[in-house]
Formats: C-alpha cells, sequence, structure tokens
C-alpha cells in the first residue's frame, strides 16, 4: 500500500515540479464521501437451491463507507493533456483483510484489502488500513495538428446514448471527427483480454453521429458491434462464441420552459459454437421519454421506459450501463438483470420486459436546500423464463407478467459550505402480494414483502 501510494505521489511531484518549470498547466479536482446506508434485504442472491444468500427474508443490514476520487489533469495547452483520476474506496468501515460486505443492491461489496495494521492483533478491524487503491481514468487527450481530428487513448469513460447500453469506464481508443455542425466519434473497447496469445479477446466497436438541432437541442444515431472470440475463460463455456450489434437514436430539446429527452434502442445476440447445439440468437428493444418543465424554482416532468422481452427468450440486452450507486431501488438503467433491490431483479432472472412510468420532482427550497421526490410503478409485459448464474433459459421456470409494484423516493441535499455537502436518500418499495404476484414463487417459492432503504453521505468536493 505504502509503495503504491509513494510511487503515484513521486509520480504526482514529478509532473507538477514540470508544471511549474515548464509551459504546462496541472490541475487537481475530486471528491471525498462518507456515506452510511440502512437497508431491508428483502431480496438477495439466491443459492443453486432456492436459499437467499445471508439469511431470511426480513434482514435488515448496515454499512458505512468511505471513498476518495482524485482527478488530475496535466495540460500542455488545448489540444494536448493527459488525466489521470484515481480512486481509493470503497473502504467499508470495520472490514478485515478480504471481507466482503452486502450493500443495498443485494451484492457483496469486495474489498480484496491489504492487512489492517493492527490485524495480527485480537482486534482485527480495528485498525483500518486497506489497500483499496484503482485507477479509474488514466488517458491522453489530443488534437491532430492541421486537421479536425481529436483523439483519446487509455482507460476512460465511453457512453452510448442515455446510458442505457453503455456508460461505463473502459480500455479504449476513441476519435471524435468534427464536420461542422455533425461530429463523428468512432471507438474500440477492449473489454477482456483473455490468455496471452489465445484468440479468447471480447471487443467492442462503435461509431456515434450527432449533431444540433438548430437552437433547441441535438440529435443523434450509433451502432455498437461486440465480437466474442471464446468465452471458456470469460464465462466458463467452453468452444463458444458471440456477436452482439446495438443500434439507437437520440434527441434530447430544451423548449424554454419544456425539456424533452427521447431514445430509441435495438438490440442482437448470437452466440455459435462447437460449445451449444444450436446458435442462439436473443433480440430487443428500448423506449425511453422524459418530459420536464423548469419552474423558477422546480423542475417537474413524467417519464416512460419500456423494454422488451417474450416467452420464448429474447430480451433487451446492454454491455455495462449507467452505474446504479444513486440510482432508485429499481434502476431503469439496468434491464438485463433487473434487480428490484437496486442494482439489477438478477436474483429472478428477468431480463427486460419492463414498462415503467415515473412522476417527479426536484426543488430548490432554500439557497442551500435541494429536495426531489419521484413515484414510480413498474410491470412485466410478457411471461419470461428464468435464467441461471450464465444467462441461460430455463423454459421450465416461468416469470409471470402483470404488475410488480409501485417505489417512492425522496432526496434531500443540504449544502453545508459550498463544497460541503450532506445528502439523504430514501426508498420504499410497495411490492404486489398477490398469489399471483410476478415475484412470487420465483426460486425463493414465497412472497416478497416490502423493500426499503435509507442513506445519507457528507461529500467534500474540490
Amino acid at each position: 500500500m505504502r509503495k503504491i501510494l509513494g510511487i503515484a505521489l513521486a509520480f504526482m511531484l514529478v509532473l507538477a515540479s514540470v508544471g511549474v518549470a515548464g509551459a504546462f498547466e496541472t490541475k487537481f479536482s475530486g471528491e471525498l464521501r462518507t456515506r452510511g446506508e440502512v437497508f431491508d434485504e428483502t431480496i438477495n442472491d439466491f443459492s443453486d437451491d432456492g436459499d437467499r444468500v445471508g439469511g431470511g427474508s426480513n434482514d435488515t443490514e448496515s454499512l458505512w463507507d468511505s471513498r476518495l476520487r482524485l482527478k488530475m489533469d496535466f495540460i500542455a495547452n488545448d489540444n494536448l493533456k493527459a488525466v489521470y483520476w484515481l480512486e481509493i474506496g470503497d473502504i467499508i468501515w470495520g472490514n478485515r483483510n478480504n471481507e466482503s460486505s452486502v450493500d443495498k443492491n443485494g451484492k457483496g461489496r469486495e474489498t480484496n484489502s491489504g492487512n489492517n495494521r493492527n490485524y495480527n492483533g485480537r482486534r482485527e478491524t480495528f485498525g483500518t488500513d486497506q489497500v483499496a487503491v484503482e485507477t479509474k481514468n488514466l488517458y491522453i487527450d489530443f488534437a491532430v495538428p492541421s486537421t479536425p481530428i481529436r483523439a483519446k487513448v487509455g482507460i476512460q469513460r465511453i457512453t452510448l446514448g442515455h446510458g442505457f447500453i453503455l456508460d461505463d469506464d473502459a480500455a479504449a481508443l476513441l476519435v471524435d471527427i468534427n464536420f461542422g455542425p455533425a461530429t463523428v466519434t468512432a471507438f474500440t473497447i477492449k473489454e477482456y483480454e483473455g490468455q496471452t496469445y489465445t484468440n479468447d479477446d471480447v471487443d467492442h466497436y462503435g461509431l456515434v453521429i450527432s449533431a444540433p438541432l438548430a437552437d433547441i437541442g441535438s440529435v443523434g444515431i450509433f451502432g455498437n458491434w461486440s465480437h466474442s472470440a471464446d468465452l471458456e475463460n470469460f464465462s466458463g463455456q467452453e468452444n463458444v462464441e458471440g456477436d452482439g450489434y446495438w443500434a439507437g437514436v437520440t434527441a434530447d430539446l430544451a423548449l424554454d420552459p419544456i425539456t424533452i429527452a427521447l431514445e430509441i434502442d435495438a438490440s442482437y445476440q448470437n452466440m455459435y459454437g462447437s460449445g451449444i447445439p444450436d446458435n442462439k440468437t436473443e433480440e430487443g428493444y428500448l423506449g425511453y421519454l422524459d418530459i420536464g418543465a423548469k419552474l423558477d424554482k422546480c423542475n417537474i416532468g413524467i417519464a416512460g421506459l419500456w423494454a422488451s422481452a417474450t416467452s420464448s427468450g429474447d430480451t433487451f440486452t446492454q454491455i455495462s450501463p449507467t452505474d446504479p450507486e444513486d440510482a432508485a431501488i429499481v434502476d431503469w438503467d439496468n434491464l438485463f438483470l433487473l434487480d428490484i433491490t437496486g442494482n439489477t431483479l438478477d436474483p429472478l432472472g428477468i431480463g427486460g420486459g419492463l414498462i415503467s412510468a415515473k412522476l417527479y420532482a426536484e426543488c430548490q427550497v432554500l439557497d442551500n436546500l435541494l429536495t426531489g421526490v419521484s413515484v414510480q410503478g413498474y410491470w412485466i409485459e410478457d411471461e419470461q423464463p428464468v435464467e441461471d448464474e450464465l444467462g441461460r433459459d430455463d423454459l421450465n421456470d416461468m416469470v409471470l407478467p402483470g404488475y410488480i409494484g409501485t417505489e417512492v423516493d425522496l432526496d434531500v441535499e443540504y449544502k453545508i459550505y459550498d463544497q460541503l455537502a450532506y445528502q439523504i436518500q430514501a426508498g420504499y418499495m410497495f411490492i404486489d402480494d398477490d398469489e399471483d404476484s410476478v415475484i412470487s414463487d420465483t426460486k425463493s417459492g414465497s412472497n416478497v414483502e416490502d423493500i426499503w432503504f435509507l442513506s445519507h453521505k457528507l461529500i467534500y468536493t474540490f
């Protein structure tokens, strides 16, 4: 840990000193967050025999954690800079070396930490020294001289549309070409390298065309092709290859005071090879519409989302959508493994097939007090097969269509100082508990009770 931090510190000091002596500028920014959570672990991951991991159906869990994100920009001029974004955490309070804890998403949080300083003593969790350092972004951003081309090379954030398909950090080469009003963006991502000198890689290739729409907003189209050369090391399936295709159109309009966000997507998957008896194909569609109004002190709106799925196993699929850390209990951005507890209905194996509607409002009550509330309803549109851990359909175990439930979320942010904020987030999911409910008798063999969570954060930005 000390060696890693020492090397990073020496690297920063050298670059900073060169910045002073040379002709480029060094900028530092970041965020330090401490978070506490209490959540009802009503739905959690299931073991192979259908039992809930971590106890019964009424477990209430809590945790505290801390995280630092430090961004460094080393700017030579407007045409050249390097970006390094360091992340330390999440460091879960009281965790020992290599322990994990469960968050409200029903997911284990692996610390993979180094030895605590008191690790060999009796109070093994009293010390909090942990190796939880990772590189979030690391890339060079430069313009090609005398051309309309700008490139980013390295670990960077790649987004398609509004993030329903892809919105994540990736090892990538991205090129922007400015053709007057329109911009063409091309990228390639190395998701999985596999073993050296073997053909078991997973790669992605994408193209985005965006343009302004008069003075009222922007429109765009995008496409992405992903190829998995050999899935043996990637998912445990031998002699299986796969191709995935995604396409979409987006629009973001501002017709004062009305705002409109629109997205229509399609996905197609094809798996083939001697490792499966027949080629497996899967296709799906997504539609998203958000109509809002900017008032004097409030933003209000209504939004709707639909992601397709059928009883034959077809479903809308995703690559790596928006991180749901600050999302509602049911997260629209993660539909492929929709988990009602906050991340993805992963234990229920529902892929797509979601219809949802949302009413929301966000108001600046005081200069330093921001509040928000939303009410959301959820439905499954069609009978769907439950998937196993590798995503293979079990057509003998079906999820019934119908109403899931209604969720109410509340967000409050109080600015203690301009750079220090205290946030409270709370959510409650009123689950449909009918005998024929979409989430009754699925793997667990029993109905699921209402779900809630409460989170509070102290965030220092600099």
